[in-house]
């Protein structure tokens, strides 16, 4: 199933236990407060989490521009920029403005490369993260359409669970790192292959 923003809400609505819906056209209340919180919602946990699927890494465009008196160098932010993880080469002698410059006093003539997190197509999402997005919208919602108390603490925890997995699969798609060397263990004599336990 290619995800959509129509299906997204789609499938808040039925967690709450209501009709699906085909299209986002003439919608009563419910759907029009789902459409609402998935405006909100969606870029919020793409702004507030590194997923991986929403990540990508782009060189900066040099800007022929004369930045404040304490920059030497600007640059433009890569198009659906929405969160920087980190520059390449690796440096700390840079600050975003306005969400769409960079002012850096490190670069020049030497490339500039940003990882950083973009909105991609609603239909790239991963499963994981439609199912995330769609309990996201539920959880908002689900106040207001609550009959008792305890409707709410159930989709509350629902939400936490689904957040778990959709966050153990995306770290999925990174490799797990281990350290090799122990130089602590190595200086004492200590390594795999003479440490034999007891």
């Amino acid at each position: 199933m290619t995800a959509s923003k129509t299906k997204i809400i789609s499938y808040a609505l039925t967690i709450l236990g209501h009709k699906p819906i085909q299209d986002l056209n003439n919608p009563d209340s419910i759907t029009l407060a789902a459409e609402q919180a998935y405006d909100v919602l969606m870029p919020e946990s793409l702004e507030t989490g590194s997923w991986r699927f929403a990540v990508q890494i782009s060189q900066l465009s040099k800007l022929n521009e004369t930045p404040p008196n304490r920059w030497n160098y600007v640059y433009s932010l890569p198009a659906g920029y929405l969160k920087m993880i980190r520059i390449y080469p690796q440096n700390y002698d840079y600050e975003v403005y306005e969400n769409r410059r960079i002012y850096s006093n490190w670069g020049g003539e030497t490339p500039m490369y940003m990882e950083y997190v973009f909105k991609p197509d609603e239909s790239l999402f991963p499963f994981y993260f439609q199912n995330l997005i769609g309990h996201m919208v539920a959880d908002h919602l689900a106040l207001s359409s609550a009959q008792s108390p305890d409707y709410v603490s159930v989709i509350r925890k629902k939400l936490l669970v689904v957040e778990s997995k959709a966050k153990a699969a995306d770290s999925q798609n990174r490799p797990n790192f281990s350290q090799v060397d122990f130089p602590v263990l190595n200086r004492r004599g200590i390594s795999d292959s003479t440490y034999s336990g007891n």
